[in-house]
């Protein structure tokens, strides 16, 4: 089921999942503009991964942080890691604007709403980026090839729709403030789930499933999968699979 969200900002923000849909249905969202930026051609090159860390007072990131950096040692995948005073706002949006490109953003740490203004992040310095001043560099690394972004933060709906706009083909995000132990376990299922081969919106399902066990009981609705109109069917990177990417949007 697809829904495109061009409704007021509280009904977009309604769990629909659980609502409107059965729980055995896969769910993701459209970008609600109209209409977003044709996603990137294929290029080929070995697969890339970009980590920002962001603001850590407060949270224990450490665990993921190694996890990703264990992933991409087993995938053969290039990882960059910006953390602490070297994720600052021009550091960020200079790495997102690097060749030969990426093909996954995750970000950790926290995040807020701002429909005006696309959403926003607390980088690893301490200050916040707005998804508006974001979208530049976010629409050069999607001609470059970035297809997926996860955003392991709360409220991350706004900056979604920013990353669908400029082409990204698929976005995870918790749509509303959720317990940093239920974003982490989600994220270990997601990673877990995707890393065995699972589809991007089945798989962002399933890690939603982990959280209507207790002690996260009621927070399988904040997580959702969003789809570009024209996302091509995803699948986690084989170890030393090149993926193929090509510089440049498709004609429509």
């Amino acid at each position: 089921f697809f829904f495109k969200q061009k409704t007021a900002y509280e009904i977009r923000n309604c769990d629909w999942s659980s609502d409107v849909c059965s729980s055995d249905l896969p769910l993701w969202r459209l970008p609600p503009l109209d209409p977003p930026q044709p996603v990137a051609r294929p290029r080929a090159r070995q697969a890339r991964l970009l980590l920002l860390v962001g603001y850590e007072q407060g949270l224990e990131l450490q665990l993921e942080v190694e996890e990703l950096q264990a992933l991409a040692q087993r995938n053969r995948w290039q990882l960059r890691l910006l953390r602490g005073a070297a994720a600052g706002a021009e550091a960020v949006r200079a790495a997102l604007e690097e060749e030969p490109g990426w093909d996954l953003l995750i970000f950790l740490g926290h995040g807020e709403g701002d429909p005006e203004r696309g959403g926003r992040l607390q980088l690893g310095d301490g200050q916040w980026l707005s998804g508006e001043r974001l979208e530049p560099a976010l629409r050069r690394a999607a001609d470059r090839g970035l297809a997926t972004v996860l955003l392991n933060c709360c409220q991350g709906i706004d900056l979604a729709h920013r990353c669908l706009a400029v082409g990204v083909a698929w976005v995870q995000v918790f749509r509303e403030p959720v317990p940093d132990g239920a974003a982490a376990r989600a994220f270990r299922g997601l990673l877990r789930d995707l890393q065995a081969g699972q589809p991007f919106a089945q798989a962002c399902q399933a890690a939603a499933l982990t959280l209507e066990q207790p002690p996260w009981s009621g927070c399988r609705g904040l997580l959702s999968a969003y789809g570009h109109p024209e996302a091509p069917p995803f699948r986690w990177p084989r170890p030393g699979q090149r993926l193929q990417r090509q510089i440049g949007r498709a004609h429509v």
